[in-house]
């Protein structure tokens, strides 16, 4: 009799049980040949990422590069759209951002295609080669000649000029010019009036170029002084974005290139030392904040408590943000921006038409679906939808509740979008401004095709800013190169109702006045220019509703609202006969 190890007696050799037999797996469902290549594509991305990312910082600059990539060639597209040949006089120029300028453009055709040009083009070929209006302003001084036989020629005050559309333009008239000794030559970059106290305006000053550093200034102008700056402070970088706040007047947030952020009490010292109430960095390999320039801010009302604001951001590392800043400032992701595949027509507004202003195939990028943001802004009847604008010419609809891209887009544009802005009178109706020398008016529930589209004869140039005027439903204002063009969509889209030209400089921003009829424009050589819109609307009028009670303000909104939507029919009307 065999012993066990515990010392108990075994009658005999127990037998194995024998094992179950295996369980049939599920059979997993067959994938088609385009999910298959599809699920190989992300597994071959996360792994690329998963490598990347051993190195700190090498993705998001590859990432940064492969989009400037990807923008070069929309550009060079757009080029050939407007058959005008955009050369760059320097051969090194480098990466940036809206507004900066430094994207360098050439035609795939090269000499070939410069010649068809000349030849078409006869004696008049001097006006079809100009420099790139996204080449750096070093390029632009290099070229003075090309970038003044675009522009429209300059006149004085109250006089007119031609825009190469057979119809004489009037002049704005400019009624002085904000410039002192602290600003220097830095140029404009944003400009924002205080909503409580409209003749406050807060000036940002810097030079937005990757290959350039430098300090950078906010200053605050009134418009009852023009001399000099009633508040200032200097900055580290360059300051990108700004907004006042509504809840608090004299909290002014500042947005910089290094993707930092700011809030200031203009009411405290001034000068070298101020020093902001808190501060948010750039983000870092963990951080929470933006990565890259802020180009837009604003303090918005919450949605679910309309007494209350909240701080926005967006930056062209494609997140936007969500400030709290009552102890510090905290960052929380409202969305993340992604690039449109081509061939899926922008989401929401697909189609033949939306496609036309894809990349091909061959543009997708590999490192990272990320879309750049430029600018952003919250429908004003309904603080829960906003629209983003976008490096690759999309303008998408989103809502705060939801982080992810899945609203309409609307993909008019074949560039970076620089703005974009709900009519203040008409919430169903917007303006976006593209580097694609153009200003296109949307309806919301039309995202297949603008309603008009202002092409802004004789500027030939981006579209750095532009805004609806906040006292008549139809007059909008848009920045391009030298020139400052104010459209009343009741007369004409297809020609501005005045202009203002300052010959070798570049307009970078505007904003309407809310309480006087003027309007304010900063350029790139230091000089904010302040222009008078007297005559063009009735300002007593928007004057009176401002102060009246409720009913004769909404009655006179609705009459603005009106006049809006029966002049964008019409134009709709004529484009649809032709």
């Amino acid at each position: 009799m065999s012993m066990s190890r515990r010392g108990s007696a075994m009658p005999h050799q127990v037998q194995a049980a024998a094992a179950p037999p295996p369980v049939a797996a599920l059979a997993a469902p067959a994938l088609s040949p385009a999910e298959a290549l599809a699920r190989q594509q992300r597994r071959q991305r996360a792994e690329q990422e998963r490598a990347l990312g051993r190195l700190p910082g090498l993705l998001q600059k590859l990432q940064a590069a492969e989009r400037a990539v990807l923008l070069s060639s929309q550009h060079a597209r757009l080029a050939q759209y407007h058959d005008v040949l955009l050369c760059c006089a320097e051969a090194d120029c480098t990466v940036g951002g809206p507004g900066s300028g430094a994207e360098q453009l050439a035609l795939a055709e090269g000499a070939g295609t410069e010649q068809q040009l000349r030849q078409e083009a006869g004696e008049h070929t001097s006006s079809s080669v100009c420099v790139s209006p996204f080449a750096s302003p070093a390029t632009q001084a290099a070229r003075p000649e090309a970038s003044s036989s675009q522009a429209p020629a300059a006149g004085p005050s109250g006089s007119s000029s031609q825009l190469g559309t057979g119809r004489q333009q009037l002049e704005l008239p400019l009624l002085w010019e904000w410039r002192c000794e602290l600003t220097g030559e830095l140029p404009v970059s944003c400009v924002a009036f205080n909503r409580a106290a409209p003749g406050l305006v807060a000036v940002g000053y810097g030079k937005l170029e990757y290959a350039v550093e430098g300090a950078g200034l906010l200053a605050v102008w009134s418009l009852a002084s023009p001399c000099h700056p009633v508040w200032h402070a200097p900055t580290p970088c360059g300051v990108s974005a700004l907004d006042w706040s509504g809840k608090a007047p004299s909290c002014l947030a500042a947005g910089f290139f290094n993707g930092s952020l700011a809030l200031y009490d203009v009411r405290s010292t001034c000068g070298s030392r101020a020093r902001p109430l808190a501060c948010a960095p750039p983000a870092g390999p963990s951080g929470s904040g933006h990565s890259e320039p802020v180009w837009q801010l604003r303090h918005v009302p919450k949605a679910a408590d309309p007494g209350e604001e909240m701080l926005v951001s967006v930056s062209s590392d494609g997140r936007v943000l969500q400030w709290a800043h009552a102890q510090g400032l905290e960052a929380t992701e409202l969305l993340t921006l992604r690039r449109v595949q081509p061939g899926s027509g922008g989401g929401a507004s697909g189609g033949k038409e939306a496609q036309a202003g894809d990349a091909p195939a061959a543009c997708e990028g590999f490192l990272g679906r990320a879309a750049g943001g430029t600018c952003f802004a919250f429908n004003p009847a309904d603080p829960r939808t906003y629209l983003v604008g976008t490096e690759e010419g999309h303008v998408h609809r989103c809502s705060t509740a939801f982080s992810e891209q899945g609203g309409q887009a609307y993909s008019g544009h074949v560039a970076p979008v620089y703005q974009v802005c709900w009519s203040p009178f008409s919430p169903s109706h917007f303006l976006s401004a593209s580097a694609d020398w153009s200003v296109r008016l949307w309806h919301e529930g039309q995202p297949r095709r603008p309603l008009a589209t202002l092409a802004l004869p004789g500027a030939r140039a981006e579209v750095a800013d532009a805004a609806f005027c906040p006292a008549a439903a139809t007059l909008l204002a848009a920045a391009a190169g030298n020139s400052l063009q104010l459209w009343d969509l009741e007369q004409s889209v297809l020609v501005p109702r005045m202009t203002a030209t300052r010959l070798g400089t570049r307009f970078t921003s505007l904003a309407f006045s809310q309480a006087a009829p003027v309007i304010v424009a900063g350029a790139d050589d230091g000089t904010v220019c302040v222009y008078s819109l007297s005559g063009l609307y009735d300002a007593a009028a928007a004057a009176e509703a401002a102060d009246g009670d409720d009913g004769s303000a909404e009655r006179w909104r609705e009459q603005q609202r009106e006049r809006l939507e029966a002049a964008l029919r019409l134009h709709t009307a004529h484009h649809a006969a032709e």
